[in-house]
């Protein structure tokens, strides 16, 4: 699943206005979680599945650039489905 076909770049932050894109997770590479299976074929079965605790399963976040660079009152990373850190 590409996460980035379902986020819209540019959206509006909702702390500044500010422009803001979408920023692939680096714990687990955009793929929301590791395949436990893939990891360790003897301890887990196939299927499971372990969701990333950085991004919560969604592949990336939206980040603001204006609250990240303290150009605003805001800070950083927003949560994707709620407009806050």
């Amino acid at each position: 699943m590409d996460v980035d076909d379902e986020r819209t770049e540019g959206e509006d932050c909702p702390r500044c206005g500010g422009w803001q894109d979408w920023e692939t997770c680096w714990n687990c590479g955009g793929e929301g979680g590791r395949d436990l299976y893939e990891e360790s074929p003897i301890e887990y079965p196939p299927g499971a599945w372990r969701t990333c605790d950085n991004c919560k399963g969604e592949g990336g976040y939206l980040v603001c650039y204006a609250c990240a660079r303290g150009e605003s009152t805001g800070a950083g990373r927003l949560d994707s489905s709620t407009g806050s850190e």
